[in-house]
């Protein structure tokens, strides 16, 4: 086994933080004894390679970062822009111009699976439609099926 990740480190084609898990894994595993780790573990920090790291992703977060400050001095200019205009318009006819309301959001939006990033979407108090029922859920970050087996009315309780 220490001969098949000697390979992989020479190669140079891993990513520093995975191999040294690796190398824990079969540690644990006692699929490598003590020695052999410490050697692997030397082998890799020396012929790691920071570009196969994860630097490129903080690259790319990084630019995501710059385009949505971007885009949020966009829609700050634009927001403006639209209020002038608006102020010239009622100016100019002498009446008021009313701003239509955003339609509200969907009262029982349908439920779905949390995929595991970011903020679990169903809290105490949210709703949802499921299987052709409504639902409340009854505590926060629920991650239950609604009217799954199991899953009581103190989870999810269906709205009549």
């Amino acid at each position: 086994m220490k001969t098949i990740v000697e390979n992989v480190i020479l190669s140079g084609r891993y990513v520093l933080n995975d191999m040294l898990n690796k190398i824990d894994t079969l540690w644990v595993q006692g699929a490598i004894s003590s020695e052999e780790r410490e050697e692997l573990v030397i082998l890799a920090q020396k012929n790691a390679n920071p570009e196969n790291g994860y630097a490129p992703m903080q690259e790319q977060i990084n630019q995501l970062f710059a385009m949505c400050e971007e885009l949020q001095q966009t829609m700050e200019a634009n927001a403006l822009g639209m209020s002038t205009l608006k102020t010239s318009l009622e100016e100019h006819l002498k009446t008021a111009v009313e701003i239509p309301e955003p339609e509200p959001a969907e009262e029982y939006p349908q439920w779905y699976m949390w995929n595991g990033v970011g903020a679990i979407p169903w809290q105490n108090g949210s709703t949802c439609t499921h299987n052709g029922s409504k639902w409340i859920s009854h505590v926060d970050n629920n991650i239950w099926e609604p009217g799954a087996t199991g899953v009581y009315e103190t989870i999810w309780e269906m709205v009549k």
